[in-house]
């Protein structure tokens, strides 16, 4: 544009007139402000990054404006005197605009001086102009605006939006809108709609809206004053949209500012249509410069929700909407930036359905994304501005992809998708090796110590910057070795081989040691020995270690003050990191010293990165607890929590609510804070201290129950999520439940179908009508309804209440391991009866509870020195677990029949009734149960008096052997069902009904029954368990029915029993995996289900699950965990006689008439049945029915103290 103005001025202006070459003068001097404005604002704004060192109290102020404005100066004085006032005025107002620019003492005199001129006019419109100027300089620097919701919008070369330089200057602009800039605004208006002035009107307007938005996004929480605002910036934005008219270019920046709006409201079904048509006007307009803008706003937007609030909904939205901006003006790289920041955001929240989505599609636009930088090189004209301009191009590219390479490279390692990260490595190599912008910077730092390179402040010295790639390299190779060793491990462990797991990392720490030193090796050292419970190795490595590389190398530049807003927070937290693994508590604590040394308010939130910093407040809590200062602990571990809690509450995606949940820092938080709960009731600090915390808890409770609160704030938050919102009044939470199991399955479902690699027809089918469901979901506004009412549901029980849901028979045991060690509580009816805490970490009991498993998977169940030898060991284990969890609390248990279990990893999928307590099996004293969290259980039970029938109701689905179904045909295995359909029948006959065939039902039709009206649904077919993804784990009917499908169904069923279609649960205890079903099954409505930890026999299924329902049938006075335990005790009495016994009335009754002659026959179902019961009669004397093999597989998860029966 410059130069076509150029090239016309040398053309026409000496042939012009006097007044056009005078107004010709003058534009050519204002076409240079904008150049100004940011030279000026970089050189002299003190918010900008890096003038504070430059702005000086001797700079001569007086001649900054005269010097920087000369020619408009010089102009307006002809101006003046040839009397061309409109002009004058003008050129006057560009000058107060340099003076906010650089932030001039006399700035705010420049602005009054200019207000007077107009005042003196009656130019009312020119009196606005500056009431809007002096209100956007109280609200903003100009490098941001009130109308871009105070944000910079920077052109970040970050592959997920993050930008280096600007983000620490960004996060920390402080929004008020106070009464001073309220009143500008409302004098601009007033003056504006005095004067006439639509368009000064609808800016007025505009500002006003863009404040009270913002408002709202810095108040915390959705309450009536927050609901307030968006509407008044509604009404605003309504008005100002019509008073722009047909200012195309302002009505999609209104535009703009709706959809905003919306998506902070959380009516999003609109929202992507509005945004695409943002960018076909741009195309159709050939405004695209405008529309990127705007998508801009919105990909900056989305980053400081996800970022600097926490709010995934509305960032994950906003994305949404950027990306369809771009789409339709074909904008390559902020559209790939979209789609690679929501697989980042949703790979922070371990979401890892959603990565596998979003992922490989910015994956597959890698070279698009290369494509278009290098057009915009081949472009570049070849002059000195233009080289400069490449150079720029050139560094953005690398960062581009080198910030993309450190984001897909965790997220392949986490999903375990070697193929895609060793696909990713070639072509990164390629780029490398061959790259334009790989070699300009890899050359310019090498040769120039990086010269020409727009670097951030890395705190570096010249001699380590030239070996800045190498180092960097060596940092790569490092993390990529501790990854594939960690994965290596977790594979182990999966398989149930704790040796080889922890062999494996122990070979990695050994290898690495022989590894380049960076910064970065010994660092990986020492998490792969606090993986493995090394913790002599891990202080060993950490003794090594001087404190200027515990700091990156950049000890001595840190001290000087370098790079103390760019890489020092980020090493610092590793500092922290280095030493709490490495077990020098002393040493951290020296740690923080230094780093509040260097940074005083480094511990003290300034609306920086949510993330980062809630783990920073986390290891701070940590370091100070083990020093000695529980109340200062306190108060940091409860903002770290608090911003947890804000992550949480604005996510309503129930995948990354439960990854979230699952992360192992944030139980460490919630754990830190019961630690210090305890360590202040034992020192004495009064109750009356915690007034002055927010902690959301009862102000009558003690310690200990603040404790407790704290744990079950930590504990299956994804299972209370579908717990809370059917637990209100059932008229008015009937609805909405419908609305919410629709929407959450609806979307699980497409995510999970969209997530497989290769799809059926049959899934392609249901993904088609899936997405159409969506839309209509979404176009009826029901999806946001049903979102907001999930947000809205609370896990905060008070502590009575929980206790109160506690059998008078029953005591549970709530345990919780962690990094540090554990805290166990004994609860009754009655309150806390007793806690006891120590130095047991879950990888500690990881090696005990895993062992005890895998002995219990090798047993047969026969006779034998093997067996004995099984069962010894099986005692050694259980002696070391009781003594955390049983002995502690012995005395409390005696008085017990039943046992509830809560406890987490390595224990959340455990045998507990196989444990030995006094001399015998856990399970001969009480009944044995076990449930995620208290919480849970108290939601559970408010269920129980609309459930109850007189008389218990059983469902059993079964396949008969006699004809396999279409599926077992196709996939060529059919599984032996015989056994499995005796127990059907069994059971089906102790209730006077008969097995469904399953092999007939479609998934329409097994929904249908599971919402219909038994007491107990008995699934008896096999299928498959996906331990990667729990939710695609399979029942087997006429199609499989996924444990994901039961999301969407509410069930009148008490009790679910898997009976063998998910047996292998017990994997999850090196996990929370079992959480996920957890989650889905007792979101169902159901009280409790019943499944298998491993695969067990067939004929051992069978027995105990026809003793089990007949106890269920017989004895209506036993709860849940009685009528199993009853069983297991039976079956643990067996000998070969009672055993031969209970397998001749089986037959017996096999072989007698059914009633009447009329229904079914026994053996039209099993016809192989006699045969296979006397089979089965012929190895009994060789059983040992005291082995754990039989009763100790079946886990019963939920209300277990449930009865049935009134």
């Amino acid at each position: 544009m410059m130069a076509k103005f150029a090239e016309n001025f040398q053309q026409h202006f000496p042939v012009g007139n006097p007044r056009d070459q005078f107004l010709c003068q003058i534009l050519g001097a204002v076409q240079w402000l904008p150049m100004q404005t940011r030279n000026l604002v970089s050189t002299y704004h003190p918010l900008f990054p890096g003038v504070s060192s430059k702005r000086s109290d001797t700079l001569d102020w007086e001649t900054v404006i005269p010097e920087s404005a000369k020619f408009l100066i010089n102009y307006r004085g002809l101006a003046e005197s040839g009397g061309v006032t409109t002009i004058a005025d003008y050129l006057s107002r560009t000058i107060v605009d340099l003076h906010i620019a650089c932030q001039h003492p006399n700035q705010a005199a420049a602005l009054t001086d200019l207000y007077k001129v107009y005042e003196g006019r009656g130019d009312q419109v020119g009196m606005a102009n500056c009431k809007l100027m002096e209100g956007d300089n109280i609200l903003s620097p100009p490098f941001a605006s009130p109308i871009s919701l105070s944000m910079v919008l920077v052109e970040s070369s970050s592959a997920v939006g993050g930008d280096t330089l600007w983000d620490p200057i960004d996060f920390n602009l402080k929004f008020d809108y106070t009464s001073q800039a309220r009143d500008c605004y409302a004098s601009a208006l007033s003056l504006f709609q005095n004067g006439r002035c639509k368009r000064g009107q609808a800016a007025a307007l505009l500002r006003q809206a863009c404040c009270l938005h913002n408002e709202q996004r810095h108040l915390r929480g959705a309450d009536k004053q927050s609901v307030g605002l968006l509407d008044k910036a509604e009404e605003k934005l309504r008005q100002a949209h019509a008073l722009f008219a047909r200012d195309e270019a302002n009505t999609r920046l209104v535009d703009a500012h709706r959809l905003l709006l919306n998506i902070t409201r959380g009516e999003v079904s609109k929202t992507r249509a509005m945004a695409q048509g943002i960018g076909q006007w741009g195309v159709e307009a050939r405004n695209e410069l405008m529309a990127h803008g705007l998508g801009l706003l919105m990909m900056r937007f989305a980053y400081h929700e996800w970022n600097r609030f926490g709010r995934l909904d509305t960032a994950l939205s906003a994305w949404e909407c950027a990306y369809e901006v771009f789409d339709a003006i074909n904008d390559v790289i902020p559209k790939f930036q979209t789609l690679m920041s929501r697989a980042a955001a949703h790979h922070d929240m371990f979401n890892d359905t959603a990565v596998k989505i979003m992922a490989p599609k910015a994956l597959a636009m890698v070279d698009s994304v290369s494509d278009t930088y290098d057009r915009i090189l081949n472009d570049a004209p070849d002059t000195p501005l233009g080289m400069a301009d490449r150079k720029t191009v050139l560094a953005s590219k690398f960062n581009m992809i080198w910030t993309f390479e450190t984001n897909i490279s965790h997220i392949f390692l986490r999903l375990e998708d070697f193929e895609a990260l060793e696909d990713w490595q070639k072509k990164l190599l390629g780029f490398i090796e061959q790259d334009e912008s790989f070699q300009h910077f890899i050359e310019t730092i090498e040769q120039k110590n990086g010269s020409g390179l727009s670097l951030p402040e890395f705190g570096y010295s010249q001699a380590r910057l030239k070996g800045l790639w190498k180092e960097t390299m060596a940092h790569h190779a490092i993390r990529l070795r501790y990854a594939s060793a960690d994965i290596k491990s977790r594979e182990d462990l999966m398989e149930g081989n704790i040796d080889r797991a922890r062999t494996t990392l122990r070979r990695f720490v050994n290898d690495a040691e022989q590894m380049e030193l960076v910064y970065t090796r010994d660092l990986y050292r020492i998490l792969a020995c606090a993986h493995i419970g090394d913790r002599a190795k891990a202080r060993s490595i950490l003794n090594t270690i001087s404190d200027n590389m515990l700091f990156g190398g950049s000890l001595e530049e840190y001290l000087q003050g370098r790079a103390l807003k760019t890489t020092f927070p980020a090493i610092a937290e590793n500092a922290l990191m280095f030493t709490i693994h490495g077990n020098d508590l002393d040493r951290a604590f020296r740690v923080v010293n230094l780093i509040t040394k260097l940074v005083p308010d480094f511990f003290n939130w300034t609306f920086e990165n949510i993330y980062n910093y809630s783990y920073r407040l986390g290891n701070y809590g940590t370091i100070l607890l083990r020093n000695h200062y529980p109340q200062e602990a306190f108060r940091h571990l409860l903002e770290a929590r608090q911003l947890i809690e804000l992550r949480r509450t604005y996510t309503t995606d129930v995948d990354a609510r439960i990854g979230n949940a699952m992360s192992r820092w944030i139980y460490e938080v919630f754990l830190d804070l019961a630690r210090a709960c305890l360590r202040c009731q034992e020192a004495g600090v009064p109750l009356a201290v915690l007034t002055q915390y927010k902690h959301g808890h009862s102000g009558s409770i003690s310690w200990l129950e603040h404790a407790l609160l704290f744990l079950e704030e930590s504990r299956a938050r994804a299972v209370l999520d579908s717990l809370q919102v059917g637990s209100g009044d059932e008229g008015k939470s009937d609805k909405r439940m419908v609305l919410l199991s629709e929407a959450i399955y609806k979307q699980r479902a497409l995510r999970v179908l969209l997530a497989l690699d290769h799809l059926s027809p049959q899934q392609e089918r249901e993904l088609s009508q899936l997405q159409r469901e969506i839309d209509e979901l979404e176009g009826s506004g029901k999806s946001s309804a049903t979102t907001g009412f999930i947000a809205a549901a609370s896990s905060t029980v008070e502590p009575q209440l929980l206790y109160r849901n506690i059998d008078e028979d029953t005591v549970v045991i709530e345990a919780t391991f962690g990094v540090q060690g554990f805290v166990a509580f004994a609860i009754t009816r009655n309150g806390i009866q007793r806690v006891h805490y120590g130095a047991a970490r879950s990888v500690d009991m990881q090696m005990p509870a895993m062992r005890f498993m895998q002995v219990l998977k090798e047993m047969t169940g026969y006779r034998g020195e093997e067996e004995d030898t099984r069962k010894r060991v099986l005692n050694e284990l259980s002696a070391e677990i009781s003594s955390v969890l049983l002995t502690p609390f012995a005395g409390t248990i005696r008085l017990k029949s039943h046992v509830v279990f809560s406890v987490s990893e390595p224990f959340t999928a455990f045998p507990f009734s196989a444990l030995v307590f006094d001399g015998e099996p856990l399970i001969v004293h009480a009944s044995v149960s076990q449930i995620p969290s208290l919480t849970v259980l108290y939601y559970v039970s408010q269920r129980q008096s609309a459930s109850r029938l007189p008389e218990p109701t059983v469902t059993v689905f079964a396949k008969s052997p006699v004809e396999p179904s279409a599926a077992e045909i196709r996939a060529g295995n059919e599984d032996d069902l015989h056994m499995a359909g005796i127990e059907a029948v069994n059971i089906a006959r102790i209730f006077s009904t008969w097995p469904i065939e399953a092999s007939r039902l479609s998934r329409k039709s097994f929904r249908e029954y599971i919402r219909g009206i038994s007491s107990v649904l008995h699934i008896g077919t096999h299928g498959n368990v996906d331990f990667k993804n729990p939710l695609m784990s399979s029942i087997s009917i006429g199609e499989d029915f996924r444990v994901l499908d039961l999301s969407e169904i509410q069930s009148k069923a008490d009790l679910i029993v898997f009976a063998a279609c998910l047996s292998g649960l017990g994997k999850a205890t090196i996990g929370s995996e079992v959480l996920a079903f957890s989650h889905v099954v007792l979101g169902t409505g159901c009280q409790a289900f019943m499944g298998t930890l491993w695969e067990v026999s067939d004929f051992a299924s069978m027995l105990m699950m026809t003793i089990f329902y007949r106890n269920l049938k017989e004895k209506k006075q036993f709860s849940l965990a009685e009528a199993l335990r009853d069983a297991q005790n039976e079956l643990l009495q067996f000998d070969s006689g009672k055993a031969s016994q209970f397998v001749d009335n089986l037959l017996e009754s096999w072989t007698s008439e059914t009633t009447n002659n009329a229904g079914p026959r026994p053996d039209e179902f099993v016809p192989d049945a006699e045969w296979l019961l006397q089979m089965s009669k012929m190895i009994l004397d060789q059983l040992d029915w005291s082995s754990p093999f039989y009763w100790a597989p079946f886990m019963l998860m939920g209300s277990g103290g449930h009865r049935l029966s009134h």
